[in-house]
C-alpha cells in the first residue's frame, strides 16, 4: 500500500511540474501574441499612410535627419 501512495504522490508531483511548465508556455504565447498585435497595428498604420499618400522619398527623410542632428549639436567653431 505504501508503494502505491508513493507512486501516486510522485505522479502528482510530476503532473504539477507539467502544469507549471504549461502555464509558463501559455504566458509566453500570450506575450508573443500581444507583440504581434502591436506589430500588426504598426503595419496597418503604415499601409494606411501609403494608401493616403503620406510618403516621402528616403533621400528627403535622411536630409531631415541630418538637419536635426546639426541643430542638436553644440556649436563648435
Amino acid at each position: 500500500m505504501t508503494e502505491v501512495v508513493e507512486a501516486i504522490s510522485a505522479l502528482n508531483r510530476h503532473v504539477l511540474k507539467l502544469l507549471v511548465r504549461l502555464r509558463e508556455m501559455l504566458d509566453e504565447i500570450i506575450d508573443i501574441m500581444e507583440v504581434d498585435e502591436e506589430l500588426q497595428a504598426r503595419i496597418d498604420e503604415g499601409l494606411e499612410d501609403m494608401r493616403e499618400g503620406r510618403l516621402r522619398r528616403l533621400e528627403e527623410f535622411l536630409r531631415e535627419l541630418e538637419e536635426e542632428e546639426r541643430h542638436q549639436r553644440p556649436y563648435a567653431p
